[in-house]
């Protein structure tokens, strides 16, 4: 994926540090639960989401970085939030069906921005030495081909978190939840490993098709690059 220096230096200047919110999170929770650890927990975080309006983009990067379960918390925030807004409450499948539909879809989290940066800078830094720059269209094509492959072991890492969750869960709606996420994950998995094996620098209309069918929860749980080359969004 090839951006000029304007751009990059845009998108340098655009990101925010999720260090700083997660800092924020983590105070406010210590005072709200009277403990350090009182922000390790998914109805924690809703609490605090609902009570100051994040957006699901925000509220992700939080659970991200506490290594919290996005799809809990989610679970969580919708739950508390139709408590907070009406007093009454959801089973876990009207949530499960509801979760982030209503919500603004987020592509990229900042941790797959803040690679994609460090790629690109990395990139910039070889052509000013080299002198050499393919803007071609089939050598920016194959470039983005190569950057999705590279984002296939965090694919493998997303299935098998998948699998853990349903296997260590209690509750047999959530673990058929879950191991309905896996099956989607890995059958973009294969279906991505095919195109690349085939040197295929467009990927597959199945493919693509595919994903759009995909609840939100699942398709943000592509890695950035793999996700911008299946959905054409570089």
């Amino acid at each position: 994926m090839k951006i000029t220096r304007r751009q990059l230096r845009k998108i340098i200047q655009e990101t925010s540090d999720p260090t700083l919110a997660i800092m924020d999170y983590k105070e406010w929770a210590s005072d709200y639960m009277g403990t350090p650890s009182g922000g390790n927990s998914s109805s924690v975080l809703a609490t605090y989401t609902v009570e100051n309006a994040l957006e699901t983009k925000d509220w992700m990067s939080i659970a991200m970085g506490m290594g919290l379960d996005p799809r809990e918390v989610g679970f969580e925030v919708r739950r508390q939030q139709k408590e907070h807004d009406t007093g009454g409450t959801l089973s876990d499948e009207e949530i499960y069906q509801q979760s982030f539909m209503e919500s603004r879809e987020v592509k990229l989290t900042k941790r797959q921005l803040k690679r994609i940066i460090r790629e690109e800078k990395t990139k910039l830094l070889k052509e000013q030495t080299s002198g050499w720059d393919n803007f071609t269209p089939e050598g920016e094509a194959e470039d983005e081909m190569y950057l999705a492959a590279e984002d296939m072991p965090e694919l493998l890492k997303a299935i098998d978190r998948n699998q853990k969750h349903a296997a260590s869960t209690t509750d047999p709606s959530m673990a058929s939840m879950y191991e309905d996420d896996a099956m989607s994950l890995q059958t973009i998995y294969d279906m991505s490993e095919k195109a690349f094996g085939a040197m295929q620098t467009t990927p597959p209309e199945q493919l693509s098709d595919y994903i759009y069918r995909l609840d939100t929860i699942v398709r943000e749980q592509i890695p950035g690059n793999l996700y911008g080359w299946i959905a054409g969004e570089y």
